[in-house]
């Protein structure tokens, strides 16, 4: 199968095309013009997805050629990400710092109809539920986010409710479970998205 490579970094696209020729795929980098994705031999694509102008491409491509497999490299491996890189058009994302063979298995995945993500992104996105919409948290979880959102540590937070760190800790990975997001970060984001802190 042919494998469009789409990355700004000459270094990487040449990395990445020995591995998927290793794996038995035929690597191309497309002319400027996009009408490759057109053709009847376009094969699957493999796009870094860094930017807003690499969405805006990628959902290009995917009206172009709906059926094609378009795996998209992540920046970071969040949820947030992952969801980004699915509402662009990609059929299934990876980080862009994983092993070739990482990406080699997850282009066949995609190129099979599946998708091959890290088991917390996918319970996270499981369990999120829509911008628009929120669990309901208590007064006192709204506390612990805006105190984390304050920069306060787990240790602070743990005194000042009465619990040991650990036990915190555990609480606090309910609240992110029941938010549907995997960590720290992305509760506080979506805090702020809902207007929590």
């Amino acid at each position: 199968m042919r494998v469009a490579v789409l990355d700004p970094l000459e270094c990487f696209r040449r990395g990445l095309a020995e591995a998927l020729s290793h794996a038995g795929y035929e690597p191309f980098e497309p002319p400027d013009g996009e009408d490759w994705v057109r053709s009847e031999d376009a094969g699957a694509v493999v796009i870094a997805l860094l930017d807003d102008l690499d969405a805006r491409r990628l959902k290009g491509l995917r009206e172009r050629a709906p059926l094609a497999p378009e795996l998209a490299l992540l920046s970071e491996v969040t949820v947030d990400a992952y969801r980004w890189a699915m509402r662009s058009g990609a059929t299934a994302a990876v980080g862009r710092d994983a092993p070739p063979e990482d990406i080699v298995e997850c282009l066949a995945a995609a190129c099979a109809g599946r998708v091959i993500m890290p088991a917390p992104v996918a319970l996270a996105l499981a369990l999120a539920v829509d911008p628009c919409e929120h669990p309901t948290l208590t007064a006192t979880e709204v506390r612990w986010l805006a105190g984390l959102s304050e920069g306060r540590t787990v240790g602070e937070l743990a005194r000042a409710s009465g619990y040991s760190e650990r036990e915190m800790f555990r609480r606090l990975h309910r609240l992110y479970t029941q938010m549907g997001v995997c960590g720290r970060t992305e509760a506080l984001l979506a805090a702020q998205r809902w207007g929590l802190v």
